[in-house]
């Protein structure tokens, strides 16, 4: 089977981002998959193994916490791998991501707020 066929099979067994991020943690754990730059300017990845434990992680706060399904969780935050992490640990719960830019003023998050539902 070709690269293509091989991804659109495992796609269209997949449904939704946390299976298809599980499904690249068992079959290439140590495979890097996002990056960000450090201070020094260097593109440094982090694995899909990496990723799925820091979203277990996120998971365990967010039941400490009392995320129930269909609750909002509003992200603030520049583009990076964390926001992604969030997301997927949002969604793998049931929750709704809400994102906000930091560059709105605490009037539009404050209208983003009090409207996501």
């Amino acid at each position: 089977m070709n690269k293509k066929k091989e991804i659109t099979s495992i796609l269209k067994r997949l449904n939704n981002l946390p299976y298809l991020l599980k499904f690249w943690a068992k079959k290439k754990p140590n495979q890097k998959f996002l990056y960000n730059k450090n201070y020094n300017g260097d593109w440094v990845g982090k694995t899909f193994i990496e990723i799925s434990s820091d979203i277990k992680k996120i998971m365990n706060y967010f039941n400490a916490c009392g995320l129930q399904k269909g609750d909002r969780v509003l992200i603030l935050s520049n583009n990076r791998i964390e926001w992604v992490e969030f997301d997927i640990a949002t969604m793998t719960m049931g929750g709704i991501t809400v994102p906000s830019f930091v560059t709105n003023n605490i009037h539009d998050n404050e209208f983003i707020i009090n409207d996501c539902n």
